[in-house]
């Protein structure tokens, strides 16, 4: 960009001290060299006169400016200072006016590293941007919609371009790519300047008047079997070959550094490779699920692969690991279901090969288990510490794990979908164990968890759909989301009394869980908690819960009874929702926020009828005086009941209140009711009369949808707002 008048004074400001500098260095070299002379020379030489030498140059003058001044970014620029306390992420426009702007150098003595996510989004005036080789990361939508841009250079300090970067700059039309970008996300350069694209072959790229085809965007054509790659191109972009199920072969030229993440994800005919010997990073999933993939051979130039890049390739059978790699994703090689060995270059300073698996160098940590192996047990080592996320993952034949007490950290999903896994000892000495870290281990019966583990994590067993008894013990505080979902075959389970919080659906689907203990302990009962958990006959919730979370115990169809302590005081919503079965609601008389009257459940006042005992056989329901409010889902499917009648203290009737009751023939709605609700009556295919009283001025969306008994009714003139499909 054009510099501004201030800006070229400083300049030259700048190289006047700097030939000042020079000239003053030059003089004093040349005295010292006289004043040495020549060593062979007679001692009674007269010594050269020095000339005194007189600058305008002060010391003040030459002092070294600050980075601001040396590396000046646009003035006004908002920004954030990073954890390091010395770099900082440029935010926004801020208060700056210029329309061609300069980010990079230092913002208040803070260097500028990164480009935040949608930073300067829809900033219409910039003309033109510099990114100063500082700067190594560009956000998601980082410059989304600048329609004004016309070009941009990234310098070779930027490693990251973040998804839509650019896209929608209508009016960009060259891009200009110094160096290697390791990470180039989704639609980066999508709907700008056509101008900016050019074909080749069946691909379309960009880039600038230098080379046009430095980026190749995506390919126009699916279902070819081959394609060309331009000799000139640097990078492979994200999802360019996504999902060309006929593609079988691929040729990836010298030219190509990176590729780029789900580059050929879902090539699912695709069964050799060759990749070019200078590309430096393969992407996350780049090749994941490109099943057929027999044929390819990592090049010494890469350094990366990114995580899951070979996941689901089901027909390798080895790998060989250069020893330029420094750097191996999660689940690099997860569920290649095939694999019989991974070998390691000896020079490797980061991986080495054992009995054909991964390890780190130092053989510390356990990275990838060769899963095609038909061994049915297997023992961990004794030098391993931690095993990595995917380690294990998909492994089908193994049947038992040994894992030393040498073992402090089991990553995420390290034995996800292990089927035929049916025992693994977990030593004292494990401190955490990751998400789903045993997820889909649909054989595994039992599991003891040692006292050194803390927290149950998200999805650790879900889905082991013949796990039959678990031990918690006394360490545990947290049961996390979806812990325990769908272990169908769950009988019972004892909560210790260490634990405060029991996550999202964490017993979601066990739906032979008979019986379950919640301590005193337990504060928090998460979204669908104990959801589907058919064969729970009743439940009694501690003094010391204060929060059931949305559809906590829904369809829970065979409740009976719901007990609820003195200290609740939040029930999401839904949280009863089909407790078809549920004839009594018990509220502790102390609690200050609920009450039970007639077995169902109100707000303490009695002012709000929060949801009605479905499993009561009474056809009809008169709702009491006391009652302004009608929840959410009160009577939603109470199948039994035929008409309810509404007293006119209600003022308003809440989302699907009624909604799926199909026996309800008749409703008369109170003279003071002002708002019916989204779905109040949806679905109630029996209802045949319905009076709205003179109050009412807006009938919700989808409010007697579905009622198709209903062939008439009296609209009121307060109403002044019907939502869509109202009826």
């Amino acid at each position: 960009m054009a510099l501004s008048s201030k800006k070229q004074e400083g300049k030259n400001s700048k190289m006047k001290k700097i030939l000042s500098i020079l000239a003053l260095i030059l003089v004093l070299v040349v005295a010292l060299a006289s004043c040495k002379g020549d060593e062979n020379a007679n001692n009674d030489v007269t010594t050269p006169e020095v000339t005194e030498v007189t600058t305008s140059t002060t010391l003040e003058e030459t002092t070294l400016e600050s980075p601001e001044e040396l590396f000046p970014t646009s003035q006004g620029l908002a920004y954030t200072v990073n954890e390091d306390g010395k770099t900082c992420t440029v935010t926004g426009i801020g208060t700056c006016t210029d329309s061609d702007i300069y980010i990079g150098g230092y913002i208040d003595g803070y260097k500028v590293t990164t480009i935040s996510d949608y930073a300067f989004a829809y900033c219409t005036n910039l003309t033109s941007v510099t990114i100063g080789d500082s700067v190594t990361t560009i956000g998601d939508y980082a410059f989304y919609n600048c329609n004004a841009f016309t070009s941009v250079t990234i310098p070779a300090s930027v490693t990251a371009i973040g998804d839509y970067a650019f896209s929608g700059c209508s009016n960009l039309t060259s891009v200009t790519t110094l160096g290697s970008v390791n990470f180039l996300g989704l639609s980066v350069f999508s709907n700008c300047n056509s101008a900016l694209y050019t074909s080749y072959e069946l691909g379309k790229y960009v880039g600038d008047s230098n080379n046009p085809y430095a980026i190749l965007i995506e390919v126009f054509q699916k279902h070819k079997s081959t394609y060309e790659i331009h000799s000139d191109t640097k990078i492979i972009s994200y999802g360019a070959f996504f999902a060309c199920q006929q593609l079988t072969n691929i040729t990836i030229p010298d030219s190509i550094t990176t590729i780029s993440d789900s580059a050929f994800e879902q090539c699912s005919n695709l069964t050799n490779v060759t990749i070019g010997t200078s590309v430096t990073v393969i992407g996350n999933g780049a090749f994941r699920g490109c099943k057929k993939l027999t044929n390819f051979t990592i090049p010494d130039s890469l350094n990366e692969i990114g995580e899951k890049a070979f996941t689901g390739c089901q027909k390798i059978t080895s790998v060989t690991i250069p020893n330029s790699i420094t750097s191996i994703g999660k689940g690099a090689f997860a569920s290649c279901s095939n694999l019989m060995s991974i070998t390691v270059d000896e020079d490797n300073i980061a991986y080495q090969s054992i009995s054909g698996n991964l390890y780190s160098k130092d053989g510390s940590a356990l990275i990838a288990y060769a899963i095609g192996k038909t061994d049915t047990s297997f023992a961990i080592p004794t030098h391993v510490t931690t095993i990595d996320p995917d380690a294990f993952w998909g492994c089908s034949n193994l049947t038992s794990v040994t894992i030393p007490d040498s073992v402090a950290t089991i990553g995420s999903s390290v034995f996800y979908g292990c089927k035929k896994l049916t025992s693994v000892r977990i030593p004292d000495s494990v401190t955490t164990i990751g998400s789903y870290a045993f997820g889909g281990c649909s054989n595994l019966t039992s599991v003891t968890i040692p006292d050194s583990v803390t927290i149950i994590d998200e999805g650790m067993f879900s889905g082991c759909s013949n796990l039959t008894s678990v031990t918690i013990p006394d360490s545990v505080t947290t049961i996390g989301d979806k812990a325990f979902s769908f272990c169908y075959n769950l009988a019972g389970i004892t909560i210790p009394n260490s634990v405060t919080a029991i996550g999202d659906e964490a017993f979601g689907g066990c739906s032979n869980l008979t019986s379950v203990t919640i301590p005193d302990s337990v504060t928090t009962i998460g979204d669908g908690a104990f959801m589907g958990c058919t064969n729970l006959t009743s439940v009694t919730i501690p003094d010391s819960v204060t929060t059931i979370g949305d559809g906590a115990f829904s369809d829970c169809s065979n409740f009976t009874s719901i007990t609820i302590g003195n200290s609740l005081s939040a029930i999401g919503k839904n949280a009863f929702l089909r407790c078809e079965n549920l004839l009594n609601f018990i509220v502790d008389e102390n609690n200050t926020a609920y009450q039970t009257i007639d077995g169902n459940l109100y707000s303490k006042d009695g002012t709000i009828l929060i949801f009605y005992a479905m499993g009561k056989k009474d056809i009809r329901f008169v709702i009491p005086d006391s009652v302004t409010t009608i929840g959410d889902s009160a009577f939603c499917e109470c199948t039994n009941l035929t008409s309810v009648t509404i007293p006119d203290s209600v003022t308003t009737i809440g989302n699907g209140a009624f909604s799926y009751c199909g026996n309800l023939t008749s409703v008369t709605i109170g003279d003071s009711v002002t708002t019916i609700g989204d779905s109040a009556f949806f679905w109630c295919p029996n209802l045949m009369s319905v009076t709205i009283g003179d109050s009412v001025t807006t009938i919700g969306k989808d409010a007697f949808y579905y009622c198709p008994s209903l062939t008439s009714i009296d609209i009121p003139n307060s109403v002044t707002a019907i939502g869509d499909s109202a009826f």
